[in-house]
């Protein structure tokens, strides 16, 4: 489990808050299932080159995880992960 504090709001028009969260993955699918995953998902969706991969990734992230967040939603996109290999790749 990975805790982050998050703000939130956009500042000069409605101010900020901070509100604790905490990710943990759930699972990790790989290689052959991964892209059975990937090609049901969208048919137009293209096979790895060669040396790569699908991975995908259940996680479970809990919002407003010390305290009440109200209120309060936040969106998760996919550019706010980053993919690191096992050397730090």
């Amino acid at each position: 489990m990975c805790k982050a504090k998050i703000t939130i709001g956009e500042g000069y028009v409605t101010g900020t808050e901070t509100v604790e969260s905490a990710i943990t993955v759930l699972e990790i699918v790989r290689g052959e299932k991964a892209w059975d995953m990937v090609k049901m998902a969208r048919s137009s969706n293209k096979f790895p080159d060669a040396g790569v991969e699908y991975i995908a990734v259940r996680i479970k992230f809990v919002f407003g995880a010390k305290g009440n967040s109200g209120d309060l939603s936040y969106g998760i996109r996919d550019e706010q992960f980053a993919l690191v290999s096992e050397n730090g790749r």
